[in-house]
């Protein structure tokens, strides 16, 4: 009895400590900041951008590099890649980790082969040259068996071009005979079939005539009832609509709605930017337009980042801008479920999911 609580216990401590893990592992991700920064510049078509996201003081950091080449220079982009994603931990690199092992073991590999042929050469030199010069004549086997297919293959492509060009000239000259027998059948059928259309096409034009005067007097009175019918929903869907805007839960709904998106927005842009920007559009008003529209961020960013507008016509965009900021999980956790618990905000999305699901269905019947 005394063993079998005494491994109870032992159990119930480990349980406890991954309890423990679990929940400072938790804590970590909703309380430790996930940070970031990022650098952006460009001209033209031509764009270069770089961004660091670190976690729990570098444990984890992820670097992700954009480059765009300049389409009309045709300037080459810096690197292989366009996008590029390296994920660091500890400020190492798994990959180049997998990389320098595979290195490693190809170069011991070399080496202790490189030994056992010195080994060979030391102990019985009779033997090494006997393995030289089978491994010559292999490799001259080898470039041998090379060549010969080459020319085989060569041969084989000669041949099956000859066949090709000879069949080729036999598929022209039937083709020829076949065209020459198409044409004057063609020609006689286009003639009979021209009259047999007209007579049909006259025909048709008489009945479709006779037929449309008959049934015009029940198409109008079909038109004017679905046209009533469409009405009465619009008008229905109109007022069902006001009701719904008018209604002091919905306006309750998105005010809270619109405040959380706002104050997660505020959350997770930039706290520092600084740079500049310069942009401007064939037509001014459009330049006058963003320029007002960029006008929003200036009470947080204006006094470190210069905007220059270009109002002589000319487009262009030049812009060169560096930001950093960082994420609390728990804060956009608490936004989300502040979101969920609200009757209002679950009304409102209640009576759009069924509002919008009724009126598709009726569109589809």
């Amino acid at each position: 009895m005394g063993i079998f609580l005494g491994i109870l216990a032992v159990i119930g401590r480990i349980l406890l400590v991954i309890l423990g893990i679990v929940v400072l592992l938790l804590l970590l991700i909703l309380f430790v900041p996930v940070r970031y920064r990022a650098k952006a510049a460009g001209q033209g078509k031509k764009i270069r951008a770089d961004a660091t996201v670190t976690w729990l003081l570098h444990l984890l950091s992820l670097d992700i590099s954009f480059r765009k080449e300049n389409e009309e220079t045709k300037e080459p982009a810096e690197g292989d890649k366009a996008v590029s994603v390296r994920l660091r931990i500890f400020g190492i690199d798994p990959e180049e980790v997998k990389k320098k092992r595979a290195a490693g073991k190809k170069s011991r590999r070399k080496e202790k082969k490189k030994k056992e042929i010195q080994k060979i050469k030391e102990e019985n030199p009779e033997h090494y040259e006997e393995l030289r010069a089978e491994a010559k004549a292999r490799r001259e086997a080898r470039e041998a068996a090379a060549r010969k297919r080459e020319e085989e293959a060569r041969e084989r492509e000669e041949r099956a071009a000859a066949a090709a060009r000879e069949a080729e000239q036999k598929k022209q000259h039937m083709r020829a005979l076949a065209l020459r027998a198409w044409r004057s059948m063609n020609k006689a059928y286009r003639i009979s079939r021209a009259v047999f259309a007209t007579i049909s096409k006259v025909f048709n034009i008489l009945i479709d005539g006779i037929v449309f005067l008959a049934g015009l007097p029940a198409k109008a009175a079909d038109m004017i009832g679905r046209i009533a019918e469409k009405l009465a929903d619009i008008v229905g869907r109109i007022v069902r609509w006001e009701t719904f805007l008018t209604d002091p839960r919905v306006t309750s709904a998105a005010a809270r709605l619109l405040g959380d998106v706002k104050r997660a927005l505020g959350h997770l842009l930039p706290k520092d930017m600084s740079g500049e920007v310069a942009f401007g559009f064939s037509d001014p008003g459009t330049t006058g337009e963003v320029l007002a529209a960029v006008s929003a961020f200036y009470p947080k960013y204006g006094g470190r980042v210069r905007i220059n507008p270009d109002f002589d016509g000319e487009t262009k965009l030049m812009f060169d801008l560096s930001m950093s900021g960082r994420v609390y999980l728990f804060y956009i956790l608490f936004l989300v479920i502040h979101v969920i618990i609200d009757k209002n905000i679950r009304y409102a999305f209640s009576w759009l999911k069924q509002e919008l699901g009724g009126s598709k269905a009726s569109d589809d019947t």
